[in-house]
Parts: C-alpha cells; structure tokens; sequence
C-alpha cells in the first residue's frame, strides 16, 4: 500500500496532550475514528499535514507548533459583557457564542463570572500551545 497522500480520506484514532502540562489532554482512542481529508483545513493543519506519508497500521508522534494547531493568542479577542446576556447556568469554562456587529457569530469562553459582569475569551482554550499528536492510522481511501 502506497503511503498517504494530500487528498485522500484518512480514518485516524488521536491523542492530542500540551507538552510538560497537566492542563489538557484529550484521548480520542476509544471513540468512533476520526475521518478527515489528509493536508487539509478540516482539522487543524499539524493535524492534518501530519499523516502525510503514513502507512495504515503506522503509529506517528507529531509536534505542533501553535501557528498549526490553533494559532497565537489575541489579546484583542478578551471581553466584558453583561452577566444577564449569558444563560443563567452559565459556568467559568463554558462555551458561548457571542454576536459580532456583523450579524455573525463567534465562540468565546467564560473565564470568569460575577454578578454584573462576565470575562469571555474568544481565543480557542489551545491558542498559543504547542501540542503532541499521537497518530494511528487506520484507513485511507
């Protein structure tokens, strides 16, 4: 079998852990396999660019640098909003959308939470962390 090539269909099972941290770690390998197309914008792209050349069966580590995974942080994407225009079960942690003047909308989470006021980031919670992929692939098609 010829190794993966840019395009074809992959089908992986992932874990995905920060380097010298105990903040996050995800373990996919008892899930349904992920399936993405190889160098693509499906997933993040040292995700994606990093089953390039794998064999099914191969197990691959892949380090990636925060400019392919889920970019730098962006200061400007901190903001105050009102406590009373979130859920009432809102919780530090959670996951909002917030609506831009554009009629858009965007993921923030909440960092804090008081009475009046709420501290959202709408950075993703890995932006500016280099993460440790390790890679099974399973399938290619």
């Amino acid at each position: 079998m010829s190794p993966v090539r840019e395009g074809q269909r992959v089908r992986v099972r992932f874990s995905v852990r920060v380097p010298d941290s105990v903040d996050y770690s995800y373990d996919g390998s008892a899930e349904e396999p992920f399936e993405f197309a190889a160098g693509s914008d499906e997933v993040v792209l040292g995700l994606a660019r990093g089953v390039l050349g794998m064999q099914v069966g191969e197990r691959r580590c892949v380090t990636v640098a925060p400019d392919d995974a889920f970019g730098m942080r962006d200061e400007s994407l901190l903001l105050d909003v009102q406590r009373v225009t979130l859920p009432q079960e809102a919780q530090v942690g959670d996951r909002v959308e917030i609506a831009l003047e554009d009629g858009q909308t965007a993921p923030a989470w909440i960092q804090e939470l008081h009475d009046e006021c709420a501290h959202l980031d709408g950075n993703h919670p890995l932006a500016g962390k280099t993460l440790i992929f390790d890679i099974e692939l399973l399938s290619v098609s």
